[in-house]
Parts: C-alpha cells; structure tokens; sequence
C-alpha cells in the first residue's frame, strides 16, 4: 500500500517597521510500492525593500542602490521507478523563480545614509532556472552497467516579462514556451577480471 515515508514543513517570519521577511521549507518523500517512490521539495522566501546595489552609478561614478520586493522559490520534483533489480529509472525535475521588481533607487551619503533619488524603470528582474534529469540504469553483470541519460534545461536568460506573469504558475507555465537545451548520453562500464583472462588462456 502506499506509504508516506517522510514529511517535513518549517515556516519562519520576521518582521520590522518597513519590511517583512518570510521563509518555508516543505518536502515530502511518498512510496507507492516497492517499485515506485516520489519526493517533493519546496522552498521560498521573501523580503521587501531589501537593499541591493543596481548595478548602475551616477555620472560621477557614485554608485546607486535600489530598494527591492525580493522573492525567491524552488520546486524539486524526484522519482525511482524500478523495472526490475537490475533495471531502475531516476527522474529529477527543478525549477527555481527570482522575482526582484524595484520599489525605489537612492544614493549614499558620507554618512551611510541612504537618500532617495529619482526612479529609473526597466531594472526588474525576472529569472528563471529549469532542469530535468533522466536516467535509465542497466546493471547487466556484476560490476557491469549501462547508463541512457537526458538532461534538458534554460538558461537564465529565459526572456519572460517578469511584469505581466508575475505569479508563481503563470510564470512557471510560460518556461515552457522559451527555448530550451535537450542532451542524451550513453555511458557503458564493462569490469574485466584479469584472474578471468588468465584462466582462460
């Protein structure tokens, strides 16, 4: 019968007067059978107005800090399924989002403080990360094996507008529709017992 083997969810909150921040954990590891095994893993976080540097400067080369709503999330999606003793399959799905849109830019004074300076639009940023992995086992003699495996993925510069597929699925969908890499491989290891050779000669 199926059984679930492990769960876990850890929340935490902290809070000040003009920000927040936010963190869970939550995985769980559920076997269908002997054959059959899943796991989910998800983790996120959020701060608003968390401080960063923009990457820009002023004219004069003072750098300019930016204000953020910061949220990062991943999603991991594992699975075994074994054919046989000999013969397994191991999956492996992983998905992470950064949303950063910007609140507000400033400069800093001498003193460290920070002092608000006018907007400056298109700084958001919107990335994406997505990998699957497949692999299928051979173990075909004793100290002997055959691996099929498939990777596939994005890169950061995934290009979904951050603005208007702001939640987490519709984000999520729309990795699906930029282009994506796609690579197999074939890996064989074959053991030669020279005792073996020896006594064949």
């Amino acid at each position: 019968m199926p059984v679930v083997t492990k769960e876990q969810f850890f929340p935490g909150v902290r809070t000040s007067p003009k920000k927040s921040y936010y963190n869970y954990d939550f995985s769980l590891r559920y076997r269908f059978n002997n054959k059959v095994s899943i796991s989910v893993a998800h983790h996120g976080e959020s701060e608003s107005n968390y401080i960063v540097n923009s990457g820009i400067t002023e004219t004069n080369g003072d750098p300019i800090v930016g204000f953020v709503d910061f949220r990062d999330i991943t999603t991991s999606v594992s699975g075994i399924y074994s054919f046989t003793r000999k013969v397994n399959l191991n999956f492996r799905l992983r998905h992470n989002w950064s949303r950063v849109p910007y609140n507000s830019l400033a400069n800093v004074d001498n003193k460290g403080n920070t002092v608000t300076r006018p907007f400056i639009n298109g700084l958001d940023e919107n990335v994406n990360f997505f990998n699957i992995d497949a692999f299928l086992s051979w173990d075909f003699k004793l100290g002997c094996n055959l691996t099929v495996g498939y990777k596939n993925w994005i890169g950061n510069n995934s290009g979904i507008d951050g603005l208007r597929y702001n939640r987490y699925f519709n984000n999520f969908g729309k990795t699906f529709d930029v282009s994506h890499g796609n690579e197999f491989t074939v890996k064989a290891i074959y053991f030669l017992d020279y005792n073996e050779l020896r006594k064949k000669k």
